[in-house]
């Protein structure tokens, strides 16, 4: 069995080999900007994730967003990778959609800040190749009525720095923390 920072590395590795022959029309021509309430982050988001192909890495704050779930989920089903790592406090919240994901086989780590502190990023990464960041948490009050951001970009280096960022962010969240995130009743998606 490969030690952690081995088995980062390889999951590294199988992604580039996997998105190499990716279609074109998953990645932007050119960096893209985005706002809400109302400026269109949510279809993006959907967007990114039909298109995405092999893998999505998501670092999220809070996720209450019933129809990003869906889309992760029907990701899922069709056989894309997907990884999150979740605020810890906020993934066990009443409104939280990770529940929903987890059961559905997702893996999913919770994480908390240092000291009292948050796992406060909200970004992801799509096949290796797309990153979305921004200060958007994926809920229905990030797009309907507060004023949030998104960029979407592909530059290589930048995705690579972010696609670092959250395998070290996996490495620190505990792997036994996820199983205690609560289980709740939701509509079939």
């Amino acid at each position: 069995m490969l030690c952690r920072p081995a088995r980062s590395v390889a999951w590294l590795a199988l992604l580039l080999v996997a998105t190499a022959g990716l279609a074109p029309e998953a990645v932007p021509a050119a960096p893209e900007v985005y706002f809400s309430p109302g400026g269109g982050v949510r279809d993006r988001l959907l967007r990114q994730i039909n298109l995405t192909k092999a893998s999505i890495d998501l670092a999220i704050f809070d996720f209450t967003s019933g129809e990003l779930a869906g889309a992760l989920l029907a990701a899922h089903r069709r056989g894309v990778a997907i990884r999150i790592v979740a605020d810890a406090r906020q993934a066990r919240g009443k409104h939280s959609e990770i529940s929903v994901l987890v059961a559905a086989g997702i893996p999913v780590r919770a994480l908390r800040g240092k000291g009292h502190g948050i796992m406060h990023h909200k970004f992801a990464v799509f096949d290796g190749r797309v990153l979305v960041t921004g200060s958007y948490n994926w809920t229905d009050s990030a797009e309907a009525r507060n004023f949030e951001n998104v960029l979407v970009l592909d530059d290589r280096e930048v995705v690579l720095r972010y696609a670092r960022l959250f395998e070290r962010l996996l490495r620190a969240a505990p792997v036994a923390r996820t199983p205690a995130l609560p289980t709740r009743r939701t509509v079939a998606r």
